[in-house]
């Protein structure tokens, strides 16, 4: 059915619901060590595109971290933004994160050790609101910013299709 049999013990940190298990979809997903985050990278259409343009199509992209219900994505006004102000959830699509095997959290804790709601936190803390620095369509853009917040937080994951720029 996709559904724990009591609730998730990071309650909210996981999702508004306590009770799921790997998205809703057991069919295709699994999670035996209780080790995925529900962390994924999402991608949709710039708005200046037509909305029924799907992510696929558009010759232009834009990239964003979801978890659960929380949505944070770098602008180009220089801002992140939680949460993201324009999901068009129609047309986006969504790709699973997994753990990082090396590395260390911000916390110091070991990728492979840390908690899901250490990390998520982590994800969460990378995306709260405010100025994040110079946007730059090519080199410091919102899937550089993507990817670094994940890299930081013991996390990777790609778009197909996306192309990011060098991290800068």
């Amino acid at each position: 059915m996709g559904r724990f049999i009591s609730q998730d013990p990071i309650g909210f940190e996981s999702d508004v619901n306590f009770y799921r298990y790997v998205n809703g979809n057991p069919v295709n997903l699994d999670d035996p060590n209780g080790l995925d985050c529900n962390i994924q990278i999402c991608v949709r259409p710039l708005q200046a595109f037509p909305r029924w343009l799907p992510w696929w199509l558009s010759p232009v992209n834009h990239v964003y971290l979801k978890i659960g219900n929380w949505t944070a994505g770098y602008q180009s006004d220089n801002k992140v933004y939680s949460q993201e102000i324009f999901p068009n959830k129609k047309y986006r699509k969504c790709f699973n994160v997994k753990r990082k095997q090396s590395g260390t959290l911000s916390n110091g804790s070991d990728c492979k050790c840390a908690s899901c709601r250490d990390i998520i936190k982590c994800v969460k803390n990378e995306g709260t609101p405010g100025y994040a620095g110079y946007y730059h369509w090519l080199f410091h853009n919102c899937g550089d910013w993507a990817m670094g917040t994940l890299d930081k937080c013991c996390m990777e994951g790609k778009v197909p299709l996306h192309t990011y720029g060098p991290r800068i």
